[in-house]
Order: C-alpha cells, then sequence, then structure tokens
C-alpha cells in the first residue's frame, strides 16, 4: 500500500506542477496580446488608420518587414526565457491588481539567452517592430512613435524597473547591470 500511496502523491505533484505551468503559458498569452499587443500593435494601427503613408522609400520599405520579423522574435524569445526561466510572465511589478490575468512578474533573475547581450532585449524588440512598421507601411509618424517609445521605456527602466530589481535580486541585479549594457 506504501508503494501506491506514493506513486499517487507523486502524479498528484506532477499534476499540480503541469497546471501551473499551463497557467503559466496562457498568461504569458494574456499579457503579449493586452501589452506588446497595444503596444506595437493596436497603437501603430490607430496611427495609420485615418491617413495615407507619407514617405517614399519605393523597394526599401520591405526592410521594415524583416525589422518586423526581427522584433517579434525577439520578443518571443525573450518572454520564453521570462517563462522558462524567471518561471514569471513579463508582467511589471505594479501590475499586481491584474495578475491573476497576465501573471506576476518573473521569481528568477533572467540573465541568459538574449539577456546576456542586452538588460532590456524585450523592449528592444517591441520598439524593432514599431519602427518595421513605420518603415514598411511608410509612415512617419509611426517612426516617431518608436521613437517616444524609446524615451518612455527608458525613463521607465531607469527610474521604476532598475530600482525595484535591484532591491528585489540585490547584488545578483548589481553584477548584471554592471556587467550588461542597457539597450546594445
Amino acid at each position: 500500500m506504501q508503494r501506491r500511496e506514493y506513486y499517487t502523491n507523486k502524479f498528484r505533484n506532477l499534476s499540480a506542477i503541469s497546471k501551473q505551468l499551463q497557467m503559466l503559458w496562457i498568461q504569458g498569452v494574456f499579457f503579449t496580446f493586452l501589452v506588446p499587443g497595444t503596444v506595437a500593435g493596436y497603437v501603430p494601427y490607430l496611427l495609420m488608420k485615418n491617413s495615407l503613408p507619407d514617405i517614399r522609400i519605393g523597394m526599401f520599405h520591405w526592410a521594415g518587414l524583416l525589422l518586423i520579423c526581427i522584433g517579434i522574435l525577439i520578443y518571443i524569445l525573450t518572454a520564453i526565457s521570462f517563462l522558462l526561466r524567471g518561471k514569471g510572465t513579463p508582467a511589471i511589478w505594479f501590475t499586481r491588481a491584474i495578475s491573476f490575468l497576465i501573471g506576476k512578474e518573473p521569481v528568477k533573475m533572467v540573465s541568459s539567452g538574449l539577456y546576456r547581450y542586452s538588460r532590456n532585449p524585450m523592449y528592444l524588440g517591441v520598439m524593432t517592430t514599431v519602427a518595421g512598421e513605420g518603415i514598411f507601411y511608410q509612415y512617419s509618424n509611426v517612426l516617431w512613435y518608436a521613437l517616444t517609445l524609446f524615451f518612455i521605456f527608458t525613463f521607465v527602466v531607469i527610474f521604476i524597473e532598475e530600482p525595484h530589481l535591484e532591491e528585489k535580486f540585490g547584488d545578483e541585479y548589481k553584477r548584471y547591470k554592471k556587467n550588461t549594457r542597457r539597450w546594445l
């Protein structure tokens, strides 16, 4: 009987872990649609919907499609790093009120993968996507929006995220910050 109980408990534990991972992935998808989906998808759409393209770059506009694909790939790789290595979604700590929907920030610091080269590759992915949209669709207001995002993201990173991460992860984050660039 003991052996049976042992395996029954093991199965229950694995089942619980599996359900937690499934929920984490679902929350990651919700976060992606709500936050980067709005910033890199819906807002550029709103900026373009009632106007005509105002820059003419000919065949060069196809470079924008390449940037869009690169930006999306960067975002996907970094979001997966948060889910697998950090055990959380990209949700910022002050989104706790809606954490049931978009998940919670990672419990472990993520410093591998693309995070070896930049402390903020997820933001870089979003900005690259938006800049690519501006080039591909040939809208200068979307390019200005991409530049505005850079300044907003820089402000958020310097004054909100970095102090929070220093407090949360202590010396581990300080070493990482010293050895890894903020952007590129």
